[in-house]
């Protein structure tokens, strides 16, 4: 059987990243059509590159010293099912190719150990913007995350102190009142804090991974459509 392992593939043009689990025979054709479905970049679009070297279609992943060993973390080293912004991570999802490939991509985090990935990756370009006078990638949308303070339910039923002889006493059920609506809406606001706060780590994130393939581009010496070096740039990430 043979021994399968993990690519990490950083798409340059919008800073995501993908973990392929595939094994060191499966052709890089392979993997381009794989990415087609999760980028939406055609083939015929894409350029590969890893440490230098641009990646081969006829060729088996194992000519690039491709995939990086399947390592899964142990019990202690297991992302917890929620980040640590709160946030659930995205799905992953499995497909299988013509070729009897199986890709497992993750958009966002990764349930392997990416240590030894992360020092092999193998960047994405898309050829649209590296012609010249391309315009830059659109930014990804961010929703808008609105705080939604729920209401207290009204209460029908006289609170047996409120029939107490001491002014104090009878607003005792009053003030209760008040502290459970702060206590809502505090935990409204922390909740939307905690999307918010998982969305700009996210941004943040895709940011560095656009920036580190921009200079990518650069020490790899990908060419634009003409034959000139790149000027692989995009407006607030470098």
């Amino acid at each position: 059987m043979a021994s399968t392992g993990i690519v990490l593939v950083l798409v340059a043009h919008n800073g995501k990243t993908l973990q392929l689990d595939v094994a060191a025979q499966t052709r890089v054709d392979a993997v381009q059509q794989a990415l087609v479905s999760f980028t939406g970049v055609a083939v015929g679009d894409q350029i590969l590159m890893c440490h230098g070297a641009r990646l081969d279609p006829a060729k088996p992943l194992s000519a690039y010293k491709l995939p990086v060993r399947r390592v899964r973390l142990g019990a202690r080293q297991q992302r917890p099912a929620h980040s640590a912004v709160g946030a659930p991570s995205p799905p992953e999802t499995l497909i299988s190719s013509a070729r009897g490939a199986r890709f497992l991509a993750s958009t966002h985090y990764m349930q392997l150990d990416p240590a030894a990935a992360e020092d092999q990756p193998v960047f994405l370009y898309h050829k649209a913007f590296l012609r010249p006078g391309a315009k830059p990638p659109p930014p990804e949308p961010v929703p808008q995350i609105a705080v939604q303070v729920p209401q207290l339910a009204p209460v029908t039923l006289r609170h047996p102190l409120e029939a107490a002889h001491s002014p104090l006493v009878r607003a005792l059920p009053e003030y209760e009142r008040q502290f459970e609506q702060q206590l809502v809406e505090a935990r409204a606001y922390w909740e939307t804090s905690r999307q918010r706060m998982h969305w700009c780590a996210r941004g943040r994130r895709g940011a560095g991974l656009r920036g580190r393939g921009a200079r990518g581009a650069g020490r790899q010496g990908v060419k634009r459509e003409g034959g000139t070096p790149p000027r692989v740039s995009w407006a607030g990430d470098l």
